[in-house]
C-alpha cells in the first residue's frame, strides 16, 4: 500500500468518526430536509421559463390611418371654426388677428386634444409595437411577472397615461434587480 492510499484511508476513517460523534450527540440536529418551494416562486419560474410569447397585431398602417383620421378632423375643425371666426369678426370690423393665424391656432388647439384624449392609446400602441418588433431574447430578459411591457400596459389602463407611464418607467428602472410578481 502506498503512502497516499494510506493518507486517505485514514482521513476517511477520521471523517466517519467526527460523523458518528455528530449523531450521537442529543443537542445537535442536522436538517437535511430541503425545505419546498413557496407556491409563488413556482409560479414565477413556470411563467419565466415556459411563457409564450405573443406579438401583437399591431402595425403601422393602422397607426397611419388613425393618424391620417385624427389629421383630417382637426383640419376640418379649425378651417369651421376659422370660417367662423373670419364671418364674426367680418360683421363686427374688429379681427384682432389674421385668419391664418386663427386656423394654425385652432389646428394646434384641436391636435392637442386629440393627444390627450388618445394619449392611453397612442402609449399602449408604441408599447405593441415594441413587443412586436423587438427580439426574443430582448423580451425574455425580464424576469418579472408580468413582464414590463405588459406591466406598462396594465398601468396605463388603471390609473391613465401619465400615472401609468410613470408607474411604468420605475418598474423598467427595477428590472434586472428585482424578481418577483408584481402587477399594478
Amino acid at each position: 500500500m502506498d503512502h497516499n492510499t494510506y493518507h486517505q484511508s485514514d482521513r476517511n476513517q477520521q471523517t466517519e468518526e467526527v460523523l458518528n460523534e455528530l449523531e450521537a450527540d442529543d443537542f445537535l440536529t442536522v436538517n437535511t430536509a430541503v425545505t419546498p418551494e413557496s407556491e409563488e416562486s413556482k409560479i414565477l419560474n413556470e411563467y419565466l421559463y415556459h411563457r409564450v410569447l405573443t406579438r401583437p397585431d399591431v402595425s403601422w398602417r393602422t397607426a397611419a390611418r388613425y393618424v391620417a383620421r385624427s389629421l383630417a378632423i382637426a383640419v376640418s375643425a379649425a378651417a369651421a371654426l376659422t370660417l367662423a371666426y373670419v364671418f364674426l369678426s367680418g360683421k363686427s370690423g374688429s379681427a384682432v388677428l389674421s385668419p391664418y393665424a386663427v386656423f394654425v391656432l385652432l389646428f394646434v388647439l384641436s391636435m392637442g386634444v386629440f393627444v390627450l384624449v388618445y394619449l392611453k392609446r397612442i402609449i399602449i400602441f408604441l408599447v405593441k409595437m415594441y413587443q412586436k418588433n423587438a427580439s426574443e431574447d430582448r423580451r425574455r430578459s425580464c424576469c418579472c411577472m408580468p413582464s414590463c411591457s405588459e406591466y406598462m400596459i396594465l398601468a396605463v389602463n388603471k390609473y391613465g397615461a401619465v400615472i401609468g407611464v410613470c408607474k411604468g418607467l420605475l418598474r423598467l428602472w427595477r428590472c434586472g434587480r428585482f424578481r418577483g410578481i408584481d402587477y399594478p
